[in-house]
């Protein structure tokens, strides 16, 4: 069973994940090796019971998940309904969680090739906004890179990203040497498509 996610979080996420701010790895105060006790490059199996999988647009290899067990296990009867009416209100903004001072509607964990590659958290008004940058600076130190409503923390170990717009912020806090293996992996796929290409229009003439 899937949850399928619409709306500003799946849509600005390509963002998150796509774009790179700065291509140069400066390091930065406390880098994080992980998120909430699961290190980068951890096997999805060993937190498959506390994740719940989204049907979100994603890239080859890559699955989204919300950490259902964050606020105790799901047992009983209904457990399948328990878990669906947990996701929803999760998605929703009803069951929000918090990074520092910040109000976060929702953490979603990605995990590339079945191992976990970073999260995306998404805030939504003014106040969380500044909170949500407030605790990243305070944890983080001063960002690598700051373009207008765009900051970038990129280190050897994470890279951590957050755009705001009118309505709230997304941000992204991601494993830096998996993020740089998946781009390898796509400027391989794209090689390989070229060299096939190149092939089929050879024998063309």
């Amino acid at each position: 069973m899937k949850e399928r996610m619409t709306g500003f979080l799946p849509y600005c996420c390509l963002y998150i994940l796509s774009t790179v701010i700065s291509n140069s790895a400066f390091g930065f105060e406390k880098e994080p090796d992980g998120f909430r006790g699961i290190k980068w490059g951890t096997d999805i199996s060993v937190n498959q019971q506390e994740m719940y999988q989204l049907d979100m647009d994603k890239g080859e290899m890559e699955e989204f998940y919300v950490r259902i067990n964050s606020k105790g296990s799901i047992t009983g009867e209904n457990k399948e309904e328990a878990v669906k009416k947990r996701v929803v209100e999760y998605i929703e903004g009803k069951d929000q969680e918090t990074v520092g001072e910040a109000k976060v509607d929702t953490i979603i964990y990605i995990y590339y090739k079945n191992k976990f590659s970073g999260v995306l958290l998404n805030t939504h008004g003014d106040e969380n906004r500044n909170l949500l940058i407030k605790t990243f600076i305070t944890l983080f130190g001063y960002p690598s890179v700051h373009i207008g409503s765009e900051y970038e923390w990129r280190g050897d170990e994470s890279t951590i990203r957050i755009k705001c717009n009118s309505t709230g912020c997304l941000a992204g806090i991601l494993s830096t040497k998996i993020a740089d293996q998946k781009a390898a992996d796509k400027t391989e796929v794209a090689r390989k498509k070229l060299e096939e290409t190149k092939k089929r229009l050879s024998k063309d003439f």
